[in-house]
């Protein structure tokens, strides 16, 4: 198993250069972040991050005398606390010690009160002892840190000769008599421990052989393993040791010691045991050192585009693996298990079959068929072929042999394969969905909605048994000539004998849609079904009996059994089920399976272990040596958010000294946010669990595999909060957590404050009925403003028009019938007349001429005349109701109306009516254009039907519009008398 972990994720860190388990096995990582160099100008500020398995969170680091911009180093002491080293920018050191628990920083003062920036190695752990070296100057100080942060003082060295700089490069190496030290530009020094120097390896910058050359020689990593202190020097492949007796570095002596690497890091787990992590050109490779034969490869995979820098982390190496890379991910990596082998892991599986002792044939269900020998692990193609064609089979539901003859199908054949030579014969009927031998020349197959077919291995034919077209076969189970069908509807029985059925549905069966059947000597007839339950059928008494319920519901793939047990693969792990007692254990991937989804058809005792075939993957393991671990898991709260009326601000609490005494959860009433993050304890590597709460002994609610809980606004009232959690099985692990909630009540919900509610909400609604009356006035005003605007810009024009073009068309026509020109003359004439329509459009003469009722007559007659539609007009004297403006506007009205008809109504007749009533003037326009969606036009806001519209409203008077497709329009309208 692979992981990755980004910023997606939550990593904040582009580079991961520390990581350590607290004692509840939650990550700790360190390193640092692009945004917060000391090259860049940043407000942001370096965090801690903790790690559970599914969330990061972030504890901001303390403010120093200078911003942090670098962790290099996390090493958890024997009371739990952390060192926490790194960087205020380039050579400023510093260092502090970290409560995980409390989240609590603790600045240790090397030098006290000392003024310029001090360089700082890295901490080193000897038999209980905390060593660290610092620098001033030219002079190295050797120091011990006691539990109480006091510092003494071992020896000091000063070395004038060569140019170095403590940092994270620095080794220091302590042993009984004497100790080592060195970095990449100081070369090793060995001292006793009053200080004295013993001897000082040559200042050789540069390694002048095949296995370092052109590298400077400096301790790259080093481990103590079996009391021998072994190291790697940089870019030199050839593992040395420390010989103590003549203080010296020197090759290791036996063979197979060699470790090539761009990128190498020594780990040691928490069990104490090293492990030796190489990166070379993308390949990550875990080597583990045995004394007499030397390195041996527990795990090489191409991973990775490029080698990167890392830091790695590990509880067991056996196991697991976490590494943070330079590039803002961390990875962790879940070995292969020692208890349970897989093979073919990326691939679907099917039947499986014995060919002797340790072989076995293995089908996929696309990829054609393999060979595994148990014995040396080896897998190989079993290649198939008919004559000149390779046959590749798939869909292969079982598989027989019979001396060296293999039965199966390939989809819709039988095939029978000679194993010597491994060709084959196809017989061809239907694609078959399940498969059982009956007799010793006969097998049973089952197909999707066709027939129960039987065929005869002697005479090759397929013969039909029994019609199914209503029914999919999935199993099928036979004894003593009684052949038990597992259906999507149910079972259907079938004597092979006396050739009766019968069939057992849904009134028999809670869930009868049936997946796997299979018959026991002691348990008899098995039926697995879709929602997990596992059916016993009498074929005598004619009952079935449940057997077993999954608590995950998950489908029963295919069953296998022990003395004692029955193990159950579902479409969820594998189970092992007592029906004794009805306990069950289920195991997953974390226990070393390739998939939780077990398939059909693919599972087979070996009489030494079983092998239990998934949708990727085949599993082979010893059912007495599966063992299902139960770690030290302990359900904690690591934050808590809600309201502070202190801060008027949302806080987050991530004190565990405190969320551990926590009883009682207030909410204030001002803001009733409250979100909790919980996580299991040494659960890093993110085995399946799931997690679910509840309010008040109500239903518990799932949130699977989420490890927090939001609500955005508690209801006020009184709760009882409880969180659990479950392991694969189901099983409650650990104590759950439990909070008394108070989430106070508003002020508001006295009836006082119903009523000031109540009359401040009606003198709102009476303020803002002012202010859109007031809006609306406004609106009106720059409407009629706006018309009465445009009316003045046409009669300019159109006086322009008039007096000035018009005059020097009519000279320009004037001169060329002097002339003769009489082409000039009639395109002038032409001109002039159509300038003078457009003046009278633009502006109407005729209102002051003729008056208002006379100038729609006028406007009608001209249409009549100069366009195919037929007009009618019915016109009462109304000039002495309206003003000039108005007039204007009226006639505008009645104009603009005209002209949609004429150029979007396709109208052929057009009807304008206009009565002078006692105390309004009625004005009617119909015509028997297409119409159009009224409703439309004014929710597309048209600008046609606004200004219609806002010409009515400056006559005081109201407009309705009936119209419709293919159903004319009709405006009508009603203006009042003054």
């Amino acid at each position: 198993m692979h992981k990755v972990f980004t910023k997606q994720d939550g990593l904040k860190l582009d580079y991961i250069d520390t990581m350590v388990y607290d004692d509840d096995g939650f990550i700790w990582l360190g390193g640092s972040s692009l945004d917060m160099r000391e090259i860049i100008n940043s407000d942001k500020k370096l965090s801690l991050q903790r790690f559970n398995g599914k969330t990061f969170h972030s504890i901001p680091l303390p403010k120093l005398k200078k911003p942090i911009t670098n962790i290099r180093q996390l090493l958890k002491r024997s009371d739990g606390k952390f060192y926490v080293l790194g960087a205020m920018g380039s050579g400023n050191n510093f260092l502090l010690l970290f409560n995980p628990i409390t989240t609590e920083f603790q600045e240790i003062e090397i030098v006290p009160n000392y003024p310029l920036p001090l360089q700082l190695s890295s901490i080193f752990q000897y038999q209980g002892e905390d060593y660290i070296l610092y620098q001033i100057e030219q002079t190295i100080t050797v120091a011990k840190l006691s539990e109480a942060l006091e510092v003494e003082t071992l020896f000091t060295y000063t070395d004038t000769e060569t140019r170095f700089s403590i940092d994270e490069y620095t080794v220091f190496i302590p042993f009984k008599e004497f100790c080592l030290l060195g970095d990449n530009h100081l070369p090793v020094h060995y001292f006793n421990w009053d200080g004295t120097l013993l001897k000082k390896e040559p200042n050789t910058r540069r390694v002048n052989n095949k296995d370092g050359e052109g590298v400077r020689r400096y301790i790259d990593e080093y481990a103590i393993q079996d009391g021998i202190t072994y190291i790697m020097l940089y870019r030199n492949p050839q593992l040395q040791y420390v010989n103590e007796k003549t203080m010296a570095i020197e090759p290791v002596g036996i063979a197979n010691t060699r470790l090539s690497s761009q990128h190498l890091k020594i780990s040691k787990d928490s069990k104490g045991n090293a492990s030796w992590i190489a990166s070379e050109g993308g390949t990550l490779s875990v080597q583990k050192l045995a004394p007499n034969t030397g390195f041996e490869t527990h795990f090489k995979r191409d991973l990775f585009s490029s080698s990167e820098a890392f830091t790695t982390l590990s509880s067991d190496i056996a196991k697991e693996l976490w590494i943070g890379r330079n590039k803002g991910e961390l990875h962790y990596f879940q070995f292969p298990s020692q208890t349970v082998r897989t093979f073919l892991p990326d691939v679907e599986m099917r039947a499986i079959a014995a060919l002797d002792k340790n072989t076995y044939i293995i089908a996929t269900e696309m990829e054609g068929w393999y060979t595994l020998n148990l014995e040396d692990n080896s897998v190989a193609p079993f290649s198939i072929s008919s004559g000149a064609i390779d046959i590749i089979p798939n869909s292969s539901r079982a598989i027989f042999k019979e001396g060296n003859t293999l039965w199966s199908n390939n989809g819709g054949h039988i095939i029978e394969i000679d194993i010597p030579t491994q060709e084959a014969k196809t017989y061809r009927h239907y694609p078959v969905l399940s498969m059982v031998k009956a007799t010793d020349s006969t097998f049973i197959y089952g197909t999707n909605g066709y027939a129960l077919m039987e065929f005869n291995k002697n005479t090759k034919e397929h013969t039909q048994l029994l019609d199914t077209k209503e029914y999919i076969l999935y199993g099928l189970a036979i004894n003593n000539a009684v052949c038990v069908a597992a259906t999507n509807k149910g079972v259907i029985t079938y004597n092979l004998i006396s050739k009766e059925h019968r069939i057992y549905g849904s009134e028999t069966l809670e869930d009868p849609f049936l997946l796997m059947a299979t018959f026991h000597s002691e348990y008899g007839f098995l039926l697995g079904s879709r929602s997990g339950n596992i059916y016993h059928f009498d074929p005598i008494q004619k009952t079935f009996t449940t057997k077993y319920k999954d608590v995950f519901e998950a489908g029963i793939a295919t069953l296998l059994f022990d003395e004692k047990l029955w193990w159950i693969n579902t479409f969820n792990g594998v189970v092992a089920f007592n029906p004794n007692d009805q306990s069950i254990t289920r195991y997953s991937e974390k226990d070393g399976f390739s998939h939780n989804e077990t398939n059909r058809y693919s599972a087979l005792d070996t009489g030494d272990g079983f092998l239990v075939g998934t949708i990727a993957g085949i599993n082979y393991f010893d059912p007495k040596a599966l063992t299902n671990e139960t770690p030290d898991w302990k359900l904690h709260l690591l934050s808590l958010k809600n309201y502070n009326n202190k801060t008027n601000s949302l806080t987050t609490l991530q004190d565990r000294s405190q969320l551990d005494a926590l009883q009682e959860i207030v909410l204030p009433q001002e803001n009733k946010t409250l979100s909790l993050d919980f996580a299991l304890s040494n659960n890093a590597g993110g085995k399946e669990h799931s997690f679910r709460y509840r309010l008040n002994d109500e239903d518990w609610v799932d949130i699977k595999e989420q490890q927090f809980i939001s609500f955005p606004n508690l209801a006020a009232g009184n709760y009882i909060l409880e969180i659990e959690a479950l392991d694969f099985s189901g099983n409650r692990i650990g104590e759950p957590l439990r909070y008394s909630i108070y989430s106070k009540d508003f002020f508001y919900n006295q009836w006082w404050f119903y009523l000031l509610l109540l009359l401040a909400g009606f003198g709102i609604a009476l303020y803002l009925l002012r202010q859109s009356s007031q809006k609306r006035k406004i609106q009106e005003q720059f409407s009629g403003a706006l018309l009465v605007s445009q009316e003045e810009e046409r009669t300019r024009i159109a006086k322009e028009l008039h007096d000035s073009i018009g005059q020097q068309l009519t000279l320009i026509k004037r001169k060329a019938q002097t002339e003769n020109k009489d082409e000039i003359a009639a395109l002038s004439h032409k001109t002039l007349e159509e300038v003078r329509s457009i003046s009278r459009g633009l502006y109407p003469a005729v209102l002051k001429q003729l008056g208002l009722s006379e100038s729609i007559e006028q406007l009608i007659l001209e249409i009549d005349e100069d366009t195919s539609l037929f007009c009618t007009a019915e016109i009462d004297n109304i000039d002495s109701y309206f003003s000039k403006e108005e007039s204007l506007n009226f006639y505008r009205f009645i104009q603009e109306c005209i002209n949609n008809s004429l150029k979007h109504a396709e109208a052929t007749n057009l009807l304008v009516q206009v009565k002078d009533l006692p105390k309004s003037i009625l004005l009617q326009i119909k015509d028997n254009g297409k119409g159009f969606e009224v409703s439309e036009a004014i929710k597309n806001n048209s600008l046609g039907l606004k200004t219609l519209k806002e010409r009515i409203r400056l006559l005081r008077g109201t407009m309705q519009i009936h119209s419709g497709p293919a159903k004319g329009t009709v405006i009508n309208c009603e203006i009042p008398k003054k």
